[in-house]
């Protein structure tokens, strides 16, 4: 339905397109009761009909609004031109004027009903209706004699501008007031006008009609009542008329004029017969009428306007809330422009090769112009800004801003900019933007690729526009990034019409970049000689504030000044300054004469000053070294309190201190203390500079780290005592200082001094505080950022190496610090997720749970407070950080990313977890086994691949992005172009390229078309690997050499050998270049290719399975059949270190920081972290970083994890002091339960998955998963040596579920799925007593009734059964007792355990969609069930256990203890 159609629900539509919220245009347009009735949920509220009831007079001006923004938001889509109009048809009193004896009169007087004169065809924002008065006609009254050419309605006013878009219409009806037959009043002409009109299907419905002055005359007494709305228009008479023998004015001027308030009366000079017949144009009459109605149009358009202009508010304060961007951006712009002296920076606007960036009439230009530090090419870039605007061309802008990594600097912030510069600028744009908001609502949010492609490559770029729009962007060199945002504005399209104004210290550089040919790039350089007359304007704008009075002197003094700023604009800024605080001629020539020519003298200068001042130098010379060396700007409070531990000194109003520092530092909008420029930061640095006030990097960060230290070992922050909490002060009340030195300090102890004593002695005495919990918890609490603690540890562990340089590391304060650079790591990965959702647990809970030799476990093991752990084997925490294990599946797939990591399963389930704390965070499903799976270089998109399906999914929400077939299995998966398209090797030997913006098929090339005489092309490959920017990709087939073919050169490919026969099993390129790669071939060697020079650098005997290169191309890790790991130096593969472990790796992966190496195995993923990956950086400047040796490689034997050796079931012994422990061997032991220690086996069978003890009987139950029952009977397990002997032993055909004794073991229960036997035993023999039969049962669990010895319990599903232990005998009835859980009634049952001594049992349930996650605790009280246990009931759970619960353990008094998925009791 269009929305010209009367029945159209505009208000329904309004809301939907977010136009109605708030809604100010029908507050202005209508009455309270308009308001009310907007907002009305009652949908048939919302058409033009039922607005024009509420609000009448105002529905052509709303609807008029509403049509035009309904296009601009549908499109061309809606956009359809109204059918033609259907025959003319009266209303049923139209018909009674529409009698035979008329006919003839039609033409003389013109045809009766409503006839339209002129249609426009742009849209009309108003009907004029003439209606002609007694004794006249639709045509006869508005023509002059009856000459066709005079019928001005029809004639002159369609051509008239002013009535472009409006469409007229004349009313004809039998007006012979002599005719005595015709019974109609003019009461009911108006009525057959006013449904004429309704009925008309060019007027919209509920439009204003205008009436005649007859019709006025007949409700005058009530008119007033009604027109104080209206806009009257008045004409009268000034010439009598000829009335038989007489001349008269007929309507006298009172009876003409109204006398309304809202009335706009003029006279005609004309009689009354001739008020509305006109000779031509040009009659003054017809002048005077054209310019009434022409002023009441206009004064329709101009209400109007404002209607759209209010929509148009509505929509951007939509488009601020989407985006989140506000007016500050203009704000920028402002605050520059301001800084500008008028008259400066026109040299560019004047140059030849500016005007034909500007006038370029078609395609994507950029314009480049790059300076020195300080030259004013932000003032420039706002002079380009305003003279764009002054042209009237739509100009977006942005300003980077460096000094710390704030959202200013960051392209996503650069592109949410843009688009609502680019939206306040185009209604289309607007529109465009918030329908793609509208489809990702969390789109703002999303990083700069996600924005770049779904808003603009998606919409704003291909909005149609008649000029070329325009974008400034000033200082790029200080964005984050900046080489990828020049590399998007590279790639962007020519038919988006952009021009591109670039700032930058640097020169564009576009080697190794691709662009579009199509691309004109023009750069530019400020030269002296283009800001000189800039500087001079500057200089003659300040004239009057320099310090001397003689007008001539003033001259040189300027001229000198000119002469020696070289450009700079920074620098005569800041020479002026200091200028306006000297008085004496002697002081301006002393200022001068050391006037350097660059601004590093000048800045000599200014600390000079500074020296001369010696009261509080050594404030100012803290406040500088906190200013250049802090990580990010320090607000004012923050620096204050930042001096005092600085300094041991109370500090006083920080902002009178700052003013000391010679205009070198300054206070931002923002309250922060910055720099006053990057070349002033860069000064300061400097080696060479002869100053108190230079800086010393080492030193500076050396003092701020002792500073924060200070604070970190203060009372404020001191952790809570082991025998008093509430010593310390919450989080919410530490001071301003807190959050600096909590998240801050290990960025400087990475450029601290590692000689330095004070360092170690107090990140020792912080490490062996309760502080250090403290600021665990803060971190993990505040911060909610984990990996904070993991870049601590690297700073910590880095430090160690470096310090050994100067001193021993057998050290108590080296001790403590090398000890918590591993707990740190662990901690995280060990504990991350119980940290983050319990920040407190690490004050008593987590370090118990550490290994014994641990700084945790040392230290804050036993406090008193907390638990006791005992028989914890492990003393360290070895090179394991985890190990995540999947039972019920295989895994096939693993990749990582930055923050994530993904495994990919044979069923083609693929799960997603948070690589610090190995949380898991999602699961995907794909639709077939997973062979391959790639994260994109954002970590937003994952990939995964089989034999017939690639899925990409979109990370954050799980959602499937994209899906494509493919014809024969994906080896590699490769992202390149910035994460925009996707490569994939195929077994078919073709490479297929997916375009992830469009999700089409851009490519699909055979690697094998060259190479038909050879060997290669009718083989299948085994497999494939990309080089890291996917320009290269190694393919290895059965008993051939390795061929490298280059995507780049139109597929150029090598072939690389080593030389002698043998298979390759597998390559890997580094990921620093693509000048070396290795491969690993079938027996044993691994071989070093240089690429570049096509020999071998060198070989090694590895046996490499599997292999993998860390991010920074440094490292090589390895894995052969046996489980080994070996770790070399990739580029001289020399070993560094190796893991040994158990089973043979399936996949190897390094973390996205390189700290941390994944293991795939069968059903575990291990990941590892051992020192050996905390290598120095080769390009860190502190050139102190101790070597990590070479040779020889130390060993590591690390446990067999999954092997059978492990406790599949325990069961207490009758004195609580010994355990029975069954393991996956077979074997049954008994261990120490104060130790922990195992002190013998007892026997040994299958692998054990039961065992019960009977204290009554001291007899000892097991069960295999062959099906073998064994009983053993001991009145002393823990004293007896000799070799047990079963009592029974007996081996079942059936797989055996369950086994379970009485109290005094007279009784056996044995059970499978399908059959329950009952065994009577005794010392005379074992029998089978009964025997139950079932169908198929695969949920159910026995367990001993709590209070009633002689019964059992059996659930089968949530339906619970009673029987008689002797007889095995059922007590309910055939529907048992159904349990009320608050699931859905499709359950397992997975434990049933008896608890605090006598009426309770606890049972856990799971869904049966998923058998083993999603399960669910209750604890049931028997005593609610009744005696009669035949008749049917249901009974409710007497609690309902936490979310989360794995295991039932047993209870302790009356607490019930279990273990929760997380690994927590």
């Amino acid at each position: 339905m269009l929305p010209e159609d009367p029945a159209f629900n505009f208000v329904s539509y309004a809301r939907s397109a977010n136009l109605l919220e708030p809604c100010p245009p029908l507050v202005q347009l209508s009455n309270d009761t308009s308001t009310s009735w907007a907002q009305d949920d009652n949908s048939s509220l919302g058409s033009w009909d039922s607005f024009e009831t509420v609000v009448p007079g105002r529905t052509s001006i709303l609807k008029s609004a509403f049509i035009a923004k309904y296009f601009a938001r549908e499109g061309e889509k809606a956009h359809t031109p109204p059918p033609p109009p259907p025959p003319r048809r009266f209303s049923y009193l139209g018909k009674a004027l529409d009698h035979p004896e008329n006919y003839a009169k039609i033409d003389q007087y013109g045809p009766l009903g409503l006839n339209t004169l002129f249609d426009p065809s742009k849209p009309a924002i108003a009907d004029l209706v003439f209606v002609h008065g007694l004794g006249g006609g639709s045509k006869k009254t508005w023509m002059k004699e009856n000459n066709p050419s005079s019928f001005w309605p029809q004639e002159w006013l369609p051509k008239d501008d002013s009535f472009q878009n409006v469409r007229i219409h004349s009313f004809g009806y039998n007006s012979n007031w002599r005719n005595k037959e015709n019974v109609l009043t003019i009461q009911d002409f108006a009525k057959a006008l006013l449904a004429d009109i309704q009925n008309c299907p060019r007027i919209p419905r509920g439009s204003h009609v205008s009436h005649s002055f007859q019709s006025i005359l007949t409700i005058n007494d009530e008119f007033s009542r009604y027109c104080q709305h209206l806009k009257i228009y008045s004409c009268y008479e000034t010439l009598p008329a000829s009335l038989g023998l007489t001349r008269t004015i007929v309507v006298e001027k009172d009876q003409a004029v109204l006398g309304c308030a809202n009335e706009r009366s003029t006279f005609l000079n004309t009689d009354h017969r001739r008020m509305c017949e006109f000779e031509a144009i040009s009659d003054p009459n017809y002048q005077t009428v054209r310019d009434v109605l022409a002023s009441a149009v206009a004064d329709l358009y101009n209400h109007d306007a404002r209607w759209r202009q209010e929509l148009k508010e509505c929509q951007q304060s939509r488009l601020d809330e989407v985006l989140g961007v506000t007016t500050a951006v203009e704000h920028d712009f402002i605050e520059i422009d301001r800084l500008r002296t008028p008259g400066t920076c026109q040299w560019l606007i004047e140059k030849q090769s500016f005007r034909e960036w500007q006038d370029c009439p078609k395609g994507t230009q950029i314009y480049w112009m790059n300076a020195r530090p300080a030259t004013g090419k932000t003032v420039l870039s706002g002079k380009v800004i305003a003279h764009l605007k002054s042209v009237g061309l739509d100009c977006s802008y942005h300003f980077f801003k460096n000094g710390n990594k704030s959202n200013r600097s960051a392209i996503r912030s650069f592109l949410l900019s843009m688009a609502w510069q680019m939206s306040r600028a185009s209604p289309e744009v607007l529109s465009k933007v918030l329908g793609i908001c509208e489809k990702y609502d969390q789109l703002s949010k999303a990083d700069y690729q996600i924005l770049w492609r779904k808003l603009f490559l998606g919409g704003i770029l291909w909005t149609r526009s008649q000029a070329p729009r325009y974008w400034v962007i000033d200082a790029l060199d200080e964005c984050m990034s900046g080489n990828e945002l020049l590399r998007v504005l590279l790639k962007i399209p020519e038919g988006a019409n952009l021009r591109i104004f670039v700032t930058s210290r640097k020169k564009i550089e576009l080697k190794g970049i691709p662009f579009s040919p199509s691309l004109n790039i023009k750069s530019e350089e400020i030269l002296v000689e283009d800001t000189r007359s800039d500087i001079k304007l500057y200089l003659d704008a300040n004239f009057d504030q320099l310090p001397v009075s003689d007008q001539q002197t003033r001259q040189d003094l300027v001229a000198l000044i000119l002469e020696k700023s070289d450009g700079c604009f920074l620098w005569v800024s800041l020479v002026l300054r200091e200028l306006r605080m000297v008085h004496t001629i002697s002081d301006v020539q002393e200022v001068l004469a050391a006037v350097p020519t660059d601004m590093g003298v000048l800045y000599s200068r200014i600390l000079d000053t500074l020296s001369e001042t010696r009261r509080g130098e050594e404030l100012v010379k803290s406040v500088l070294r906190w200013t250049v060396c802090s990580a990010r700007p320090l607000k004012t409070d923050e620096l204050s309190h930042a001096l005092q531990f600085d300094l041991n000194d109370n500090i006083n109003a920080v902002e009178s201190v700052i003013s000391m520092c010679g205009q070198l530092v300054f206070i931002d909008s923002q309250s922060r203390v910055r720099i006053v420029h990057q070349t002033a930061r860069q000064f300061l640095l400097r080696p060479d500079i002869d100053s108190v006030f230079a800086i010393n990097k080492e030193f500076a960060h050396t003092r701020i780290l002792l500073a924060c230290m200070k604070y970190l070992t203060s009372d404020e922050i001191r952790g809570p005592s082991a025998r008093k909490r509430s010593g310390s002060k919450s989080l919410l009340e530490l001071c301003s200082f807190a959050e600096y030195a909590c998240t801050m300090f290990f960025q400087h102890l990475s450029f601290a001094s590692s000689a330095d004593d004070q360092i170690a002695l107090i990140l020792a005495r912080f490490l062996s505080s309760t502080n250090v919990l403290m600021w665990i918890t803060y971190v993990a609490a505040q911060q909610s950022n984990l990996n904070l603690l993991i870049e601590t540890a690297k700073a910590l562990k880095q430090y160690f190496q470096r310090r050994s340089k100067h001193q021993s590391s057998f050290g108590k304060e080296f001790v403590i610090i090398d000890a918590w650079s591993t707990d740190l790591v662990c901690l995280v990965s060990h504990f991350g997720t119980c940290l983050l959702a319990s920040p407190s647990s690490i004050f008593t809970l987590i370090p118990p749970l550490c290994p014994a030799d641990s700084a945790l476990r040392k230290q804050f093991g036993s406090t008193g407070r907390g638990i006791s752990i005992l028989g914890l084997s492990a003393r360290a925490w070895g090179d394991c950080l985890s190990t995540v294990i999947e039972p019920h599946d295989q895994y096939a797939a693993l990749a990582v990313s930055k923050t994530q990591f993904a495994i990919g399963m044979a069923s083609g389930k693929i799960t997603i977890y948070d690589q610090t704390t190995c949380q898991q965070l999602r699961t995907l499903k794909h639709q077939e086994a997973v062979g391959v799976l790639k994260f994109d270089n954002a970590a937003g998109t994952l990939v995964s691949a089989g034999t017939s399906f690639v899925h990409v999914w979109d990370v954050t929400s799980g959602k499937k992005l994209w899906g494509f077939n493919i014809s024969d299995q994906c080896l590699p998966l490769e992202f390149a172009d910035q994460d925009r398209l996707l490569l994939g090797a195929l077994g078919n030997n073709c490479v297929t390229i997916w375009d992830m913006t469009t999700g089409i098929v851009r490519e699909i090339a055979g690697w094998t078309e060259d190479l038909i005489t050879l060997a290669y092309a009718s083989l299948r490959p085994i497999s494939a690997k990309f080089c890291p920017d996917a320009t290269l990709l190694a393919v290895l087939y059965t008993g051939e050499d390795i061929v490298l073919w280059d995507l780049e050169l139109d597929g150029e490919y090598t072939i690389f050998s080593r030389g002698a026969g043998a298979e390759v099993i597998c390559v890997a390129f580094s990921n620093a270049n693509n000048k070396y790669f290795v491969a690993s071939y079938r027996d044993g060697d691994l071989v070093l290719f240089d690429r570049s020079e096509f020999q071998i650098v060198r070989r090694i005997l590895a046996n490499a399975q599997v292999m993998t290169c860390s991010p920074d191309g440094r490292t090589l890790a390895c894995g052969d059949l046996h489980g080994n790991i070996s770790i070399f130096d990739f580029e001289g593969l020399e070993l560094l270190y190796r893991i040994r472990t158990d089973g043979c790796i399936q996949r190897l992966e390094f973390s996205g920081d390189g700290r941390c190496l994944l293991d795939m195995r069968e059903r575990q993923c291990h990941i590892w972290s051992p020192e050996v990956f905390l290598r120095p950086d080769l390009s860190a400047e502190d050139s102190g970083y101790a070597s990590v040796s070479l040779a020889p490689a130390q060993e590591v034997k690390c446990a067999e994890y999954g092997s059978p050796a492990n406790i599949t079931s325990i069961a207490i012994y009758g004195d609580r002091e010994h355990i029975f422990v069954g393991k996956g061997d077979g074997s049954v032991s008994l261990f120490d339960a104060n130790c922990g220690k195992q002190l013998r086996t007892l026997f040994s069978l299958g692998r054990v998955i039961s065992l019960h003890f009977d204290n009554a009987s001291d007899t000892l139950i097991s069960l295999d998963d062959s099906g073998r029952v064994m009983i053993h009977h001991c009145t002393d397990f823990a004293e007896t040596s000799e070799e047990l002997k079963p009592s029974f032993d007996q081996e079942f055909s059936e797989a055996i579920r369950q086994v379970l004794g009485n109290i005094g073991h007279t009784r056996l229960l044995v059970s499978s799925s399908l059959k329950d036997m009952l065994w009577t035993i005794s010392s005379n023999g074992n029998l089978i007593t009964k025997t139950i039969e079932w169908k198929n049962r695969e949920s159910f669990r026995w367990a001993s009734h709590p209070s009633q010895q002689d019964k059992l319990v059996l659930l089968i599903g949530s339906v619970l059964h009673f029987y008689e232990w002797s007889t095995l005998n059922r007590l309910t009835g055939p529907q048992g007792i159904p349990l009320e859980l608050t699931r859905p009634p499709a359950v397992n049952i997975k434990a049933i355990m008896l608890c605090f001594g006598d009426n309770f049992f606890a049972t856990l349930f799971s869904d049966v969609t998923a058998p083993h996650c999603n399960l669910r605790g209750f604890l049931w009280d028997t005593s609610d069930f009744p005696e009669d246990l035949t008749s049917p009931f249901q009974t409710q759970p007497y609690c309902i256990l936490d979310e989360g619960v794995r295991h039932l353990i047993g209870y302790y008094g009356r607490n019930l203890v279990y273990l929760t998925h997380d690994g927590w009791i």
